[in-house]
């Protein structure tokens, strides 16, 4: 008889060790330093496996071909000596310096260039730790020049809790038009009054003859509503720039309807609603009233929170209502929300994929997405297995969980996620396909009558497919027949954003799919507080959402 095997699972730490010893290897500068980059009139002694692995344009001349990918020495063009020490550090050793803000800048235009998405995040953090009126308008010409949209959006925060001095330096007349719009259109701008808002911009298009153009737009995104009518009448109709421009006509004419009783409910409520956080209700919290939120004001993530069982403060639980079970054929049917009278069948997903991809964990974070759940939300949603369903051997039933759209759903329409619980665990392929048949047999509460996408469910790092993995997709195939192929995704778990090694395993397999998309499971529920660097594998999966549902 042969001696059972046992298998150990490696650790974060165990993984961490063997980066630093490999890092520490090639900062000594001993033998396995295989490639030497010059930046100007420097050298740095590095591995190309070190530098592939974390920097796409580094992994594309080095595995194509690029006579840099046979070269001793590398020289690089488009990253400054200043810039590329600070990203050198940072692959290969335990800290890295960031020389003052030019410094600072200067690594994350390389960072940026290299593709070193995770160093652009930890870069922009600390530009915002440094963030001051000063040096404001250089970070966000930097942040638009990268088209780094999570820090220019943080910088324009600050800018909108600082409007009232950023209008008095002479770079907020260099600002460009889109970022100029982009402030007026903030509820959080913090303003003395919306006069002062339409004298800021006034001067703004004055500065330069040929701002007039954007005259229109800069006017529309001002609360004229919310000036006097004095104000108005002096100030703005009389402008001779707005009286001699026609197409500000409606604008002035929506104004002036506020003040007439008649017409006052046809102004768009956004246009009448004050600015700034400090207002909630006409009430002013600078005076030390607290009132409670209303309903109205909170978010979709808050209200949904307010009727989810605490499990430990921090993952909520779900409420979720049983409306059908068809114990024959292990099938289960469950409502979240409340059904409203336009909710309709919207869009249904199924996702399969074997034993451990990561399903579950990606079903309770795509609920977190269309709920609308922040990073920073110091909380998540989680759906907690019902023991009705683990005392029926879950791991066999295939279960649908009806999301119904509401107000603040990310989504435009209801979402459906059909999940199979251990795939393993489905013994026939005929068994199978009689589950699938008669789930999709029957609509209403029964079952499901229409399908928009098969999500196949793979970790991103397997360099081939397992026999399960086949037999999975194989039986898809077999319930649906090559009609679906134009309609299956691949999300690939436990991802970088570099390409998952996967893909090509599935392409190796002949495994159809119309598109792929990249999900890290483990910042799901991590709290922001514990490991704040999550924040970027949590931004991976939102813009990702974004495109997937």
């Amino acid at each position: 008889m042969g001696q059972d095997k046992n298998t150990y699972q490696k650790t974060q730490l165990d993984l961490e060790l063997g980066c630093k010893m490999v890092a520490a290897k090639v900062n000594a500068q001993v033998p396995y330093c295989d490639v030497i980059v010059k930046v100007e009139d420097t050298i740095f002694f590095s591995s190309r496996l070190i530098l592939g692995a974390w920097s796409p344009y580094f992994d594309q001349i080095f595995t194509t071909a690029f006579k840099e990918a046979t070269e001793k020495e590398v020289h690089i063009e488009g990253v400054s000596k200043m810039g590329f020490r600070g990203v050198w550090e940072f692959l290969h050793g335990p800290e890295f310096v960031m020389d003052g803000e030019d410094g600072t800048l200067a690594i994350l235009r390389d960072a940026h260039f290299l593709g070193i998405q995770h160093l652009c995040s930890i870069i922009s953090r600390k530009l915002i730790d440094i963030l001051e009126l000063r040096n404001v308008f250089l970070f966000l010409r930097t942040a638009q020049e990268l088209n780094e949209k999570d820090l220019e959006e943080r910088i324009l925060g600050f800018m909108a809790r600082r409007f009232n001095e950023i209008v008095t330096t002479p770079g907020f007349l260099q600002i460009t038009f889109e970022t100029l719009k982009g402030l007026l259109l903030r509820d959080d701008l913090e303003v003395k009054s919306e006069e002062a808002v339409f004298d800021a911009s006034k001067r703004w298009i004055e500065q330069d003859q040929g701002r007039k153009e954007y005259l229109p737009q800069v006017l529309d995104a001002i609360r004229l509503p919310l000036v006097s009518l004095d104000f108005l009448k002096r100030n703005v109709i009389a402008d001779p720039l707005i009286r001699g421009d026609p197409r500000c006509a409606p604008i002035i004419s929506e104004a002036k309807d506020f003040y007439n009783p008649d017409f006052r409910d046809t102004v768009p409520i956004a246009k009448t609603i004050q600015r700034g956080p400090k207002f909630i209700r006409g009430i002013d919290l600078s005076k030390g009233e607290a009132p409670e939120r209303h309903n109205e004001e909170m978010t979709l993530a808050e209200k949904m929170k307010q009727k989810c069982k605490s499990i430990d403060g921090f993952i909520h639980e779900l409420p979720q209502k049983k409306i059908m079970e068809d114990p024959k054929n292990r099938l289960a049917k469950f409502e979240i929300g409340e059904r409203g009278a336009k909710c309709g069948p919207g869009k249904v997903l199924m996702l399969v994929g074997a034993t451990g991809a990561g399903k579950t964990t990606l079903i309770n974070g795509m609920m977190n997405y269309v709920y609308g759940v922040k990073w920073e939300d110091p909380f998540r949603f989680k759906l907690i297995k019902d023991r009705w369903l683990e005392a029926r051997s879950q791991t066999k039933w295939i279960t649908a969980y009806v999301l119904h759209q509401q107000e603040g759903f990310r989504l435009p329409c209801t979402l459906t996620l059909i999940g199979f619980g251990d795939t393993e665990g489905i013994m026939a392929d005929k068994e199978l396909i009689i589950q699938i048949h008669e789930f999709f047999s029957h609509g209403g509460n029964i079952g499901v009558d229409q399908l928009d996408g098969i999500c196949f469910v793979i970790q991103a790092s397997l360099p081939r497919l397992t026999h399960t993995q086949k037999y999975i997709f194989d039986s898809i195939l077999a319930v649906f027949g090559k009609d679906v192929e134009n309609i299956i995704y691949v999300l690939t778990t436990s991802a970088s954003r570099e390409k998952p090694p996967v893909l090509t395993a599935l392409k190796d397999a002949k495994i159809p799919s119309r598109n792929s998309f990249k999900v890290n499971n483990s910042a799901f529920f991590v709290k922001p507080s514990d490991e704040p660097d999550a924040e970027d594998y949590y931004s991976l999966f939102l813009e990702n959402g974004n495109i997937m549902l």
